[in-house]
C-alpha cells in the first residue's frame, strides 16, 4: 500500500485559507468578487482549484512586486518584533476586536462584582 499523502486537485475553503495563510472569511470575499473562481459541488459545497489559488497568489504577488521585500531581517529588527511580541488568540476565531471585547466585559464584571462587595462590607 502506498503511504504518500493524497493531494488533491481541489480544496475547501478552510484549505484554500490554509494554503494562502489567510481566514476562511478572506476566502470568502475573494469568492464573492470573483478574484478566485470555484466549482459549486452541493447547494452547500465549494471547491477550488489548488492551480486557481497558485495563479491569484502570483497575481497578487507580481502586482505588489515592488513592495515585497527581499532583503532578510536584521537581527536588531528581528529582535524588536520579538520584543513587541504580539498576543496570541484565545481560539482559532478570535480577532483583535473580540480580544477587546472580551476584556471590556471582563473589567465590567470585575467592576460590578467589586461593587457588590462594597455593598455587602457595609
Amino acid at each position: 500500500m502506498n503511504d504518500a499523502p493524497i493531494t488533491s486537485i481541489v480544496v475547501d475553503i478552510d484549505e484554500a485559507a490554509a494554503l494562502q495563510s489567510t481566514g476562511r472569511r478572506t476566502v470568502e470575499l475573494l469568492l464573492a468578487r470573483g478574484e478566485i473562481p470555484s466549482l459549486l459541488i452541493s447547494r452547500r459545497a465549494r471547491r477550488i482549484r489548488r492551480t486557481d489559488i497558485d495563479l491569484y497568489v502570483a497575481r497578487r504577488l507580481e502586482a505588489n512586486a515592488d513592495q515585497v521585500q527581499v532583503e532578510p531581517v536584521s537581527p536588531e529588527a528581528s529582535a524588536l518584533i520579538r520584543k513587541r511580541g504580539r498576543k496570541t488568540p484565545r481560539h482559532k476565531n478570535a480577532s483583535p476586536l473580540s480580544d477587546t471585547l472580551a476584556s471590556s466585559r471582563r473589567r465590567s464584571l470585575h467592576a460590578g462584582q467589586s461593587a457588590r462587595n462594597d455593598r455587602s462590607r457595609s
